[in-house]
């Protein structure tokens, strides 16, 4: 039910698609400008899951979470990090605050908590420079794979959050 109140804001503050980060030039363009960080986190990613990464489930799992990425992502960008050019006028000061806000649907999580606060800030950055909801989500998913295959089970929980965190 949280589409109903996103989509409302969106036609209320007559958002283009451009200004959501939808728009698939934007995302293209990703490629150039964040041309290191998608270095980096592809290399890694091949590195570290080279095992598992072209596995069916794999596949299948990241495909489904690169829709809850977008989701968050769309979210994430619309809802918290837009209405804030308002009230900072530092790009700094509105990415961190970004962060904090979402930092507090994860804090059961150890793993989460400092990975959340600190993806919550970077998206903002990149956004605040080129729109691309597309490109922050793919980035997203591949981050969070790293964070998995980087800590224990016993810290990470499987990225569960809330009360099923340590079931």
């Amino acid at each position: 039910m949280l589409a109903i109140p996103v989509v409302l804001s969106w036609r209320a503050h007559h958002r283009s698609s451009y200004e959501l980060g939808l728009d698939l030039r934007a995302f293209y363009l990703s490629f150039a400008r964040w041309r290191t960080l998608w270095i980096v986190s592809i290399a890694l990613l091949v590195l570290l899951g080279w095992r598992v990464l072209f596995e069916l489930q794999t596949l299948e799992r990241g495909t489904l979470y690169f829709v809850w990425c977008a989701t968050q992502q769309l979210v994430l960008q619309s809802m918290i990090y837009l209405p804030l050019l308002d009230a900072f006028q530092r790009r700094g000061a509105r990415s961190f605050s970004s962060g904090a806000r979402i930092l507090r649907h994860h804090a059961r999580n150890p793993v989460l908590v400092p990975a959340t606060f600190a993806w919550g800030a970077v998206p903002c950055f990149l956004f605040d420079r080129l729109p691309a909801v597309w490109g922050l989500a793919l980035l997203q998913g591949m981050v969070s794979s790293l964070l998995v295959w980087l800590t224990p089970y016993t810290l990470n929980h499987g990225f569960r959050i809330g009360p099923i965190n340590y079931r």
